[in-house]
Parts: C-alpha cells; structure tokens; sequence
C-alpha cells in the first residue's frame, strides 16, 4: 500500500504547479475521447474499449494541467466474465511546439479502481505519455487529439508476486476551449498619405506659401525664411565680406563698416574713479573684437570721455587711461597694435548738458571711430 504514496505525491506536485503559475489568458478547455487499452498481461484479460473526459487549464502558452477521468472494460481471457478498470488523476501536458500539428507531452498520476468480479481494488497509479493536436480552428480552437500513456497501477492484490502492473491507453477524440474567443478586432482605417507637393516638409493642409523652391529653408507656415544675417548689418551672411561687424556701425554693400564714423559704447563702463573694465564691458569688448578680426583692414581710434565733475587736468588723465584700457584689451585679445589708435578728451567734447544727471551720464563714454575702411 505505500506505493499509494507515490501517486498522491505526484498528484500533490502538479497542483503545486499550477498554484504558483501566473494566471494566463487563455480559455480552459475541455476533451472527449474513446479510448482503447491493452492491459498488462498478467491481468489475463484481453484488449479494452472505453473513452476518457479531460478539463485542461493553461499556465502559458506551453504547460497546462489536466484533471482525467477514464473507464475501459476489458473481458476475462479465461472465462466470459470482464473487469471495469477506472480513473481519475491530474497530468502536466507539456506542448513541444505550436503550430497546425502541435505535438505534447504528459505525465501525472492519481487513483486508481479496478472493479474484478467478487473483489474491487483501489489503489494508485502513475502514468506518461505524450500525442499530438491537429488543431482546427474556430471560436472554440477545436482540435482533433491523438494520444497514447502507459499507467503503471500500484497495487500487488492485482497480479500474484507483482506490486504494480503496467497497462497502455489510447485514445482519440475531439478537445475545444470552454469559453468562444472573442472576434479580432477590425483593422484601423487606412491613414491617408500627407501631401507636401512643394517637398518644404509642411503639409499642404498648413502649407500658406505653396510652389516653394526646392531646397529653401522655410518656416513653420511654409513660408520662405529670410536669408540669414548673423551680425544684424542687413547684408545677409551669403554676401557679407566683413562678418560680425559690430552692432551699431554702418555698412557697405558687402557689409564692411564704412570710414568716418563714431560709434558710441554704452556698454564700456569702468569701475569708479578708475580705468578698470566691469564685467558687461568685457562683454561688449570681445563682440567689437570679433568684428574687427571679421575685417582685417579697418583701423580705429579709441576715444574716452568724462563729464565736468572734477578737475579738467584729472578729468583728462582718467579718460585717457580709461581709452588706453580699451585699446590694450583689444590688443590682447587679437587685434593688431598698428590698427587701433586711442585718445583722451576729458570734460572738453560733452554732448549733453553737465548741469544734469542724465546729461552728465551721457557725456561720460567711449567713442568707436572709423579711422580706414
């Protein structure tokens, strides 16, 4: 009887199995099937006939797990009587592929009843197997089944000086899922292709400048974009001969600053009562530096003003240090010595009024002259 042991235990593992799987989407499903069975030979009976009922759960798309049911009658090779050999267990059906033929493999166990004229025995049994799906489609996934195990029966009352026999199963039926699957959904609509006819990369439903040339750079409407103009001189860059002329400063047709020219530096400021650069006019400094390497043949002077308050003896030293400061930034940053000149003028040259705040404020600058083209 401890052999009854073994095919709880494996009983008792595969729903072990199926309690830690993740739950998975697929319908339960469900499979008749007749069956006919060769019975181990020292039963003495011959060949049987009967059928088997399953109910399937998947795991995944490869593991499931089987309750079985089954009955075969077999007749007495010995005398007309005939024995009723019955069922029922749990099985792991292990598919090896999918596909139109979807072949499997099973193994399992559970309990056993043979019904023998004047005495019925219970026991356990374990069994492997395996088959093959020919599967037919449709809501229901409808497939024929074809399979075949061998059930080792644990119980020694049934064949003198033998604790289990050995009897082959098979069976062939139809297997379908208990729950229809739903209808694929509908295909999305077809998209409509997007018309650019003008190939700018706007849409002709927002193109508003329709017929642009190829190659031109365009807008978020379609729209031409001006031709770039990175320094502001309104030469655009495809024409300026003098890049990144400084803000301000007029301009040829080729976008070289002209002669004779004052351009005043709001932006140069000193710190007070000194001839030290801040930070902004270091800024401004190494945009005019910039514009001066962008035309190698300007020259100019560097002009330093200040307004009445103090002495004009000081009032002219300070704005010719602060000039010279101008002048030995931009020297250190590039441009030659030879090209930029600088002067100082003190309170002598105001352009506002010194009797004001405002007019005081104006009159403290640095000029930028245009001394060669």
């Amino acid at each position: 009887m401890k052999k009854h042991y073994y095919a709880v235990a494996v009983a008792l593992s595969l729903c072990s199995l199926t309690a830690m799987a993740a739950e998975d989407s697929r319908s339960p499903y469900a499979g008749l099937m007749g069956s006919y069975s060769f019975p181990d030979a020292s039963r003495q009976l011959d060949d049987g006939i009967g059928g088997q009922l399953l109910f399937g759960f998947p795991m995944n798309n490869y593991l499931s797990t089987e309750i079985t049911a089954f009955t075969t009658r077999a007749d007495h090779n010995y005398d007309g009587g005939s024995d009723q050999l019955s069922g029922a267990g749990l099985d792991l059906n292990i598919k090896l592929a999918q596909g139109a033929l979807t072949p499997f493999l099973l193994i399992g166990g559970g309990g056993h009843f043979d019904e023998v004229p004047g005495d019925n025995e219970s026991s356990g049994y374990a069994n492997a197997g395996g088959g093959l799906l020919w599967n037919l489609g449709g809501s229901r996934n409808t497939a024929l089944r074809l399979e075949g195990r061998r059930i080792g029966v644990f119980n020694d009352a049934i064949s003198p000086g033998h604790d289990r026999v050995y009897d082959t199963q098979v069976s062939l039926g139809a297997q379908f899922d208990l729950m229809a699957q739903p209808p694929p959904p509908p295909p999305p609509p077809p998209v409509a292709p997007v018309l650019d006819s003008d190939g700018d990369g706007v849409p002709d439903s927002r193109d508003a400048c329709p017929g642009t040339p190829k190659g031109t750079a365009v807008d978020s409407k379609g729209c031409a974009l001006p031709p770039p103009d990175s320094d502001g001189d309104g030469v655009t860059d495809a024409k300026d001969a003098c890049p990144d002329t400084p803000r301000g400063l007029q301009v040829d047709l080729r976008g070289c600053a002209i002669k004779a020219q004052v351009l005043v530096l709001r932006d140069v400021n000193f710190e007070f009562d000194k001839a030290t650069l801040t930070a902004d006019a270091q800024t401004t400094l190494d945009q005019i530096a910039a514009g001066l390497r962008g035309q190698p043949t300007m020259e100019v002077r560097i002009e330093g003003h200040t307004d009445s308050v103090g002495s004009d003896v000081y009032n002219l030293r300070l704005s010719k240090a602060r000039a010279q400061s101008v002048r030995s930034y931009l020297i250190q940053h590039g441009i030659a010595d030879r090209r930029i000149s600088s002067e100082g003028f003190g309170e002598s040259k105001p352009v506002a009024d010194n009797g004001t705040v405002e007019g005081r404020a104006m009159n403290r600058r640095v000029e930028f002259k245009v001394e060669k083209q």
